[in-house]
């Protein structure tokens, strides 16, 4: 994916700078402008080949290593990630549900799920239209079963 992306800046690149070589200045063309351009593409190039090469940031989910070690304790393998893909199986767990025959709301962005400190989960749920926030809380018993439980969402007056 990196590479297709370095090249869609390159070729842009190549064909804003042949543009500009061709052509007398447009009215209102600003050479700074076009250097933040470059600047913001090169920013996106760097950051996404970081996300290539490194796993999501810890910093999605501040849940503390004592918990993580006591989720591992209970059965839990790599408990950020199971308890991610668990709670996007349950949308059933939502209370409110979209129209009939539109579509259901899910936990579908899995960077839109945070693990916390304390069984807790803040978690953006949606249904292609709409989307609001969600607190889940969880209890993962000896031998991993996880157990959810609705709390609260942002739309309740939050």
């Amino acid at each position: 994916m990196r590479w297709a992306v370095r090249k869609l800046a390159a070729w842009t690149l190549i064909l804003l700078l042949g543009a500009g070589c061709r052509q007398a200045p447009t009215p209102g063309y600003n050479v700074e402008s076009f250097r933040h351009y470059v600047d913001s593409l090169n920013v996106i190039i760097d950051s996404l080949q970081r996300a290539d090469r490194y796993p999501a940031p810890r910093a999605l989910h501040p849940i503390t290593d004592v918990e993580i070690d006591d989720l591992r304790r209970r059965g839990l393998k790599d408990p950020i990630r199971e308890l991610v893909a668990d709670l996007q199986r349950h949308p059933e767990l939502i209370p409110f549900q979209a129209p009939r025959g539109m579509a259901q709301f899910g936990f579908y962005d899995t960077n839109g799920i945070h693990v916390l400190s304390g069984g807790w989960v803040w978690g953006r749920v949606e249904d292609g239209h709409w989307g609001t926030s969600v607190l889940m809380e969880y209890r993962v018993s000896p031998g991993g079963k996880i157990e959810w439980k609705y709390v609260r969402a942002e739309q309740e007056g939050g």
